[in-house]
């Protein structure tokens, strides 16, 4: 099951302990329902500095109705990318997903909304001075569905299903996995940091933290493809008394791949 967000009080708390991602690459993923189009900045995944602010964020935006804010602040620079107005749709499940190759000129984060086509954005913020002494380093504490630290505490009205963090770059042909509905563990599983998936429980299995909760309820989602076990099927003895050699074959192998639905 996801995890609905009321947008008032909401959010996991992941702890602190991550490594520090802030000069990229890095990717941000989340299956999501949200609410209502949002003029306001509500966060999906905050990974931030203590005491300073988001190093890394996927998040909507204040400066328009219904846009995707996707963000990292480095010791001196500001990249950000927007997406244009009323570019989500509401009160149904949608992948969302934020790439960003690393420091260097203009390199902006790509958005991509439920396609594997980036989406045109609405405003590429230079980067820049940022205004801050101290990196906003992803080294903090991660927070889903809101900012556990300062005000305001910017909590989504959202269901979420899972958010997931890679410290890679992801390709379009991994983004259109994750838009076909492939769990986070199953896309580039070597650079995948973070994939807590919120539908029994709150830990991460890739990064082992535990996730404390305020408030969410359970809510349906939609079906994923989960990785898997391999299952051994044997031959039935009625085929050895036919003269057939026993073997025990594996079942759900797909190129390679343990995959199971849910």
């Amino acid at each position: 099951m996801a995890r609905l967000f009321d947008g008032s009080d909401d959010l996991i708390d992941y702890g602190s302990g991550f490594a520090d991602y802030s000069a990229g690459p890095w990717t941000f993923a989340t299956l999501i329902k949200p609410d209502a189009a949002d003029a306001a900045i509500k966060m999906v995944l905050d990974a931030q500095k203590a005491a300073v602010g988001s190093g890394a964020f996927l998040s909507t935006h204040s400066g328009g109705t219904g846009r995707i804010w996707c963000a990292q602040t480095t010791d001196s620079d500001w990249y950000a990318s927007v997406s244009a107005n009323n570019s989500y749709s509401t009160g149904v499940w949608q992948v969302w997903v934020g790439t960003w190759a690393g420091e260097g000129d203009n390199n902006f984060p790509k958005i991509y909304i439920d396609s594997p086509t980036e989406h045109a954005s609405y405003a590429l913020q230079s980067d820049g001075s940022n205004g801050v002494d101290t990196p906003n380093d992803t080294d903090g504490v991660w927070y889903v569905g809101g900012r556990g630290s300062g005000t305001p505490a910017f909590h989504f009205d959202a269901d979420i299903a899972y958010t997931a963090f890679w410290a890679a770059e992801l390709g379009v042909g991994e983004i259109k996995s994750l838009i076909n509905r492939d769990d986070p563990r199953l896309v580039r599983p070597q650079s995948l940091v973070f994939a807590p998936p919120m539908i029994r429980g709150f830990a991460d299995p890739i990064s082992g933290a535990a996730g404390t909760a305020t408030g969410t309820t359970v809510v349906p989602h939609p079906r994923l493809i989960l990785p898997h076990s391999p299952r051994m099927i044997h031959v039935p003895a009625v085929v050895a008394a036919a003269g057939l050699p026993q073997r025990h074959y594996p079942r759900g192998v797909e190129t390679g791949v343990m995959r199971g639905v849910l």
